[in-house]
Order: C-alpha cells, then sequence, then structure tokens
C-alpha cells in the first residue's frame, strides 16, 4: 500500500496511519509482516541521529508514509545494504508500537555516490503469551 495520504505530515497525522495499520494487521495472518515507513528527507552522510517522534520534522517532501506489508521471513533476506539501525525505546504513540530509524543505502546506490535513505519503521508490537 503505496502513498496513503500525502496529507498526512506530523504526529497527528502519524496517529490515523496507526490505526490503520492496526485495522490491517487484524485483517492479516499472525505471521505476515504489516509496517509502517516514515521516510525522511535523504542525507549525503551515513546519519546516526534519530529524528524525535515527538517534532516529525524532515519528513520527506518526494514520498509519503507508507504501510508494507511483508512475507515472514522477508526481513531475514540477506540485502547489500550498508546501513545504520537504531530501535526507539519508547514511542510518542504509547506501549503498543515500537519503531526502528533505518539510515542506509544499497551497494547500487553506493556505487553511484547516491544518498542515504533515513526511514523510521513502525510496528505493532507482538503480544506476549
Amino acid at each position: 500500500m503505496d502513498e496513503i495520504d500525502e496529507t498526512v505530515r506530523g504526529l497527528d497525522g502519524s496517529l490515523r496511519l496507526l490505526d490503520s495499520l492496526e485495522a490491517l494487521r487484524l485483517r492479516l495472518a499472525p505471521e505476515v509482516i504489516v509496517r509502517l515507513a516514515l521516510p525522511f528527507e535523504a542525507v549525503a552522510s551515513l546519519d546516526l541521529d534519530a529524528p524525535d517522534l515527538r517534532l516529525m520534522r524532515n519528513l520527506s517532501e518526494s514520498e509519503p508514509p507508507s504501510i508494507y506489508i511483508m512475507s515472514p521471513g522477508f526481513l531475514d533476506t540477506p540485502h547489500d545494504r550498508e546501513e545504520y539501525r537504531l530501535p526507539y525505546s519508547e514511542t510518542p504513540w504509547g506501549e503498543r508500537f515500537t519503531a526502528e530509524y533505518v539510515c542506509g543505502r544499497s551497494l547500487y546506490e553506493r556505487e553511484r555516490g547516491w544518498e542515504y535513505s533515513k526511514t523510521v519503521w513502525v510496528n505493532l508490537r507482538q503480544p506476549s503469551n
């Protein structure tokens, strides 16, 4: 599901998307991965500073937030990206969600001197049994 709503910006807009994420999660098999991508503006060098999720500044102007539906095991697939990952200890959306900041680029992008993408991936917290 790409280009959900280009008008979604800021913390309040992201809450609307998280409601959609939860509704979609309930309709799919439990093993299917459902994630919200919040893309930020690309940068020239690897950025180790995760965006402040309460401010939501510098969201990408060219790429809207998107929901990704992935098959089980997709995140374990080998890739050629150089990247930095940092989980957030908490999110402004409460304990139902986890978030991880990822800054990186693929080998193809690196060979061409392209910028690094910056994305915050938001997931529903897995229920504890």
